[in-house]
């Protein structure tokens, strides 16, 4: 008899407006996450494919700072700036690390690590090179000199 009231308890729950309401609620809550993980999926590989792009920046800014000086070189120099600004538009965002700031193997690589009577171990010396993310997905890891304590 108990479990026979327990199973009128349950549907009854399932099948009245307060059931029928959470029910909904969870439909809504699975289909947020589940569009909320299909954004992510896109902004990575999206992160990926314009990664490719990233050693032609830099090629074409370092090209801009060889012929600094040549009259010819000037014309194509907005070609870089073009470039920068079109990564740019796409969402992808430059970010450093500071001197101080705790080492962070996801997104800085340390270059060189040194031992410091000054500086915490793990922590951040100099910055060394600029990195490159896109929402929050790292395309390209900062670089720093790090204190071995």
């Amino acid at each position: 008899e108990t479990f026979h009231f327990n199973t009128i308890e349950r549907n009854a729950e399932e099948y009245t407006k307060g059931g029928y309401a959470r029910k909904v609620a969870e439909m809504e809550s699975f289909r947020r996450s589940k569009s909320a993980a299909s954004t992510d999926v896109k902004v990575a590989a999206r992160a990926v494919a314009l990664q490719s792009f990233l050693p032609i920046m830099d090629r074409l800014k370092g090209l801009t700072k060889e012929y600094e000086g040549n009259e010819f070189a000037k014309s194509y120099s907005a070609l870089g700036w073009d470039f920068v600004n079109a990564m740019k538009d796409l969402g992808v965002v430059e970010y450093t690390v500071k001197e101080g700031d705790v080492f962070d193997s996801r997104r800085v690589v340390a270059v060189e690590e040194v031992y410091s009577d000054t500086v915490e171990k793990g922590v951040v010396i100099s910055p060394v090179e600029i990195g490159f993310e896109l929402e929050g997905n790292v395309m390209k890891l900062a670089s720093a000199v790090v204190s071995l304590g």
